[in-house]
């Protein structure tokens, strides 16, 4: 019985190992890329409550945080999370207009009318946010990982990924993200 734990052990700390190196290999193709910002393409979540048809062309400022959500990921609970960006040290920069905030969430077919029945109702960032419903996103950028852990990444005005990685919850990659967003 002992050897089985022991062996069991074995295996986690193996796969684990080989998750964390699949990871890293990941994000080392991922940074330094170019990133396509194609949001003609989108359903930009401000004018869900708008009965003219206007088009919002979005003017990249020097630096973006995208949090992309993609058809695997929880639309809801991305929606559900918006908020905790509002509470971060970046919001200076995003007032400052240094930085942009801009979320893409590309929710399965299925539930693409509950996602912008969602967003009617919620309009704290709506004018930070776009609907992917023909997953223009993913086409347009094949280097995006796979891995949803890394669908959260800081771009340089030319589109360039520059840090990749969460602030909300990551000391780290906020210190980080400052520091990029400062040496401007």
């Amino acid at each position: 019985m002992k050897h089985c734990s022991i062996l069991f052990f074995l295996v986690l700390l193996l796969v684990a190992c080989d998750e964390s190196s699949l990871i890293k290999s990941e994000m080392d193709r991922f940074l330094n890329t170019k990133v396509e910002l194609n949001f003609d393409s989108m359903v930009y979540a401000s004018e869900l409550n708008t009965i003219q048809d206007s088009t919002f062309h979005y003017k990249m400022k020097d630096y973006a945080y995208i949090v992309y959500v993609d058809s695997l990921s929880c639309s809801d609970c991305a929606i559900n999370h918006l908020s905790d960006w509002t509470d971060l040290t970046l919001t200076q920069y995003l007032n400052d207009n240094d930085l942009s905030l801009l979320f893409i969430i590309s929710p399965p077919k299925n539930k693409i009318k509950k996602i912008m029945n969602k967003l009617c109702k919620n309009t704290l960032m709506n004018d930070q946010i776009y609907i992917d419903t023909m997953s223009v996103f993913a086409r347009t950028n094949p280097n995006i990982p796979r891995n949803s852990i890394l669908h959260t990444f800081l771009i340089n005005e030319q589109g360039k990924v520059l840090l990749i990685g969460s602030p909300l919850h990551n000391n780290k990659i906020m210190n980080l993200s400052l520091e990029i967003i400062k040496s401007k």
